[in-house]
């Protein structure tokens, strides 16, 4: 760092500069920037009005230097408080008018008040502040999954859904019969055999396990080519045998989804590629739950005789 700063500036002037920047200030963030920039502009807004209210002159847009009318500490303070108010209110999406009324201020006040909201309001969006931005972004992210999850879930029949990581929880009640680690590529066969058998101990005829197993297979090998590690479980319930092949990888892109899933053949460096269309043929059920921090996969075979 401090050679490159040398070939631009020089040795002397680079060694300064590199001295200030290891001694300054973390620097706010640029939020911080924009909310005092909006604070300080509502402010003199509301005192140039105040100013023309006391020299009965409009003045509108002059240099608020020019003015010779000062601002005794006490009216600076209220134009203070009602510019902090004013860029809350409309931060929260507020009803301005109803918070005017509440406030109770004189017909001055009240008239600057108004005029600058008036300048102001189609430019709400400045105001909103960041977690509220963050929260708008999450609930039309949320809004966004929704609908691909009733459109999978639609287009396959109700045979693939889409769910949520705390939706996960039922499916894993019932008897564990098998949990093992993926790690490794030894592992894969090793996990494989082992479901091979308790699944067999569960009373299976070979047929209905090897089927199950082409899936599982299937699964456990694409952990580790979209993953560092994961896991197979199996859980049996009176009813269904559920696999779960979870992993911790960088999860599925949702809008493509719909071509991993309902397309044969349909493959991208994150999707199973024939893996989703070979599932939705011999598993009964698919369920997935997918996001940045990994995903689970979970696959639902019905047992023979079970009433659903």
């Amino acid at each position: 760092m401090d050679n490159w700063l040398q070939k631009i500036f020089g040795r002397k002037h680079a060694t300064a500069i590199s001295d200030a920047s290891s001694d300054a200030e973390p620097l706010p963030s640029l939020y911080a920037y924009h909310q005092q920039f909006i604070l300080e502009w509502l402010f003199k807004r509301m005192k140039l009005e105040l100013q023309n209210s006391h020299t009965n002159e409009e003045r509108s847009g002059e240099d608020l230097s020019l003015s010779p009318v000062q601002l005794t500490a006490e009216e600076t303070a209220q134009l203070e408080y009602l510019a902090s108010s004013l860029f809350n209110w409309l931060g929260k999406n507020d009803d301005v008018y109803l918070k005017l009324r509440q406030l109770k201020l004189g017909p001055v006040y009240m008239d600057l008040m108004l005029a600058v909201y008036e300048d102001v309001r189609e430019y709400t969006y400045l105001f909103a502040d960041k977690t509220q931005k963050e929260t708008a972004a999450t609930e039309s992210a949320q809004e966004v999954w929704h609908v691909y999850r009733d459109v999978i879930y639609a287009a396959t029949q109700q045979k693939f859904k889409l769910i949520q990581a705390e939706e996960i929880g039922p499916y894993r009640q019932g008897t564990l019969i098998l949990e093992v680690p993926i790690q490794e590529r030894s592992d894969i066969p090793r996990a494989r055999e082992l479901a091979k058998e308790r699944l067999l101990l569960t009373g299976q005829p070979l047929s209905r396990v090897m089927n199950k197993l082409l899936l599982i297979s299937e699964a456990i090998t694409n952990i580790l080519k979209h993953a560092s590690e994961g896991t197979l479980s199996i859980v049996q319930t009176p009813e269904d045998i559920h696999v779960f092949v979870a992993d911790n990888g960088p999860g599925f892109e949702l809008k493509l989804l719909p071509y991993t899933i309902l397309m044969e053949g349909y493959s991208t460096k994150n999707s199973l590629g024939q893996g989703f269309t070979l599932m939705l043929k011999m598993a009964d059920q698919l369920l997935l739950a997918t996001s940045d921090q990994g995903s689970t996969l979970i696959l639902i075979f019905h047992e023979e005789g079970a009433t659903h």
